[in-house]
């Protein structure tokens, strides 16, 4: 689930998107909730056999939702920001999207003041990562859940992540059930390494050429 902020019209883009593994035997997906008012919205297909729709939706709450295959199967979105009882249903559980309000951009205002700081080293990102827990939701393919999941584990930094190998990546999802099992780790390692060394345009280069932390 990838976000952009349009801060001039405090909404954001939501690419919602389920993965070809998801979809085995299934032939029409679509997503609802309460940005749609819970009515279906399908999912386009892709080369690559997965599916996904770009959707518009207003900044400034929590909206529930969930995927359903064929009309007749229901499915949680790997990467939602959260899950949540249904307020209709309280043996369900839905997907949650979070899209707190922004401020839109002052106009005409005078640019920030520019200060020059020493450049970091690759040894001095290294230090600062192993003194506080990095956001891993930077990283593609890896949500709130999952970066909970690998933070339980010891991973809690960008540079532990980049020495862990996709076999103890896929442990700790298989371990913490079918939900995360779907999910491929293979490109985790190798995109935490170039946070650890804080070089963000590298990063986003190599997460334009991925989809949902896999190779497209």
């Amino acid at each position: 689930m990838k976000k952009t902020i349009i801060a001039e019209k405090n909404s954001t883009k939501v690419v919602f998107s389920l993965p070809k593994e998801a979809l085995e035997g299934i032939s029409m997906v679509s997503v609802m909730g309460d940005f749609t008012e819970w009515n279906p919205v399908m999912l386009k297909a892709k080369k690559d056999g997965s599916c996904e729709i770009e959707l518009e939706i207003p900044n400034g709450r929590d909206y529930h939702f969930r995927y359903q295959l064929d009309n007749l199967h229901w499915q949680n979105d790997y990467a939602a920001d959260r899950y949540e009882t249904s307020p209709m249903f309280l043996h369900i559980e839905n997907s949650v999207l979070s899209l707190p309000s922004v401020e839109k951009p002052e106009k005409n205002t005078k640019p920030a003041k520019v200060i020059k700081t020493e450049k970091e080293t690759p040894a001095k990102t290294s230090k600062m990562a192993d003194a506080k827990p990095d956001d891993l939701t930077k990283i593609e393919g890896i949500g709130p859940k999952i970066a909970s999941l690998l933070k339980a584990d010891g991973i809690e930094t960008f540079e532990k992540l980049s020495k862990s190998s996709e076999k103890t990546l896929k442990a700790i999802l298989e371990k913490a059930g079918s939900r995360f099992q779907m999910h491929n780790p293979s490109t985790w390692a190798n995109q935490a390494k170039i946070a650890t060394k804080g070089d963000w345009k590298a990063l986003k280069k190599l997460q334009d050429e991925l989809n949902g932390g896999k190779v497209k």
